[in-house]
Order: C-alpha cells, then sequence, then structure tokens
C-alpha cells in the first residue's frame, strides 16, 4: 500500500484544495507566520509586523518594519495576478 501523500499527489484531492474558497488566505496566513518566526529567529531588535487595507480594498499582506527598513510583502498562491490586486503594493511603495 502507498503513503497517503503519494496516493493523491496530482489526484483529486490536491485540486480539491487548490478549489477551496479559503485556500489562498490560509496559504496567505500560514507564509506570513513562517516569515515572522524567521525574523523572530534572527537577532534583529526592535522590528514589528503589520497588514495594511484601504477602504477601496487595497491590501498588503505583511509589513516587517525594522532596522533593515520597511519591507512590504504580498503573498499568493498561484501564478496569475490580477492588475486590480497589485494595486496596495503599488500605493505602498514610496
Amino acid at each position: 500500500m502507498m503513503p497517503y501523500k503519494q496516493r493523491n499527489i496530482g489526484g483529486k484531492i490536491r485540486d480539491q484544495l487548490l478549489n477551496y474558497p479559503n485556500v489562498g488566505s490560509g496559504f496567505e496566513a500560514f507564509i506570513s507566520e513562517e516569515i515572522i518566526k524567521g525574523v523572530q529567529a534572527t537577532d534583529t531588535v526592535n522590528w514589528n509586523y503589520y497588514y495594511f487595507r484601504t477602504k477601496n480594498g487595497a491590501k498588503i499582506d505583511l509589513i516587517l518594519e525594522g532596522p533593515f527598513g520597511t519591507l512590504p510583502i504580498e503573498i499568493k498562491l498561484g501564478t496569475n495576478e490580477k492588475e486590480k490586486k497589485k494595486k496596495g503594493t503599488g500605493e505602498m511603495i514610496i
């Protein structure tokens, strides 16, 4: 019998997961947490993390701010990104 992971690679369960309505936000939360844990594992001090969202729907998924500067980070699960969604990052960069 094949291990569970091997049986489902490229199969129906993977497709169902990728088509799940909240998979993008779950992926975004996971990656944000991993980035934050990575910064916490360094000797960097005096840093914070935020997210940015406007009334008009522009957003930045994660903003790191510290002695290294201000880093806006946009997190995406897929490779296709609509131009409208890039609006938040463009508004943040000065």
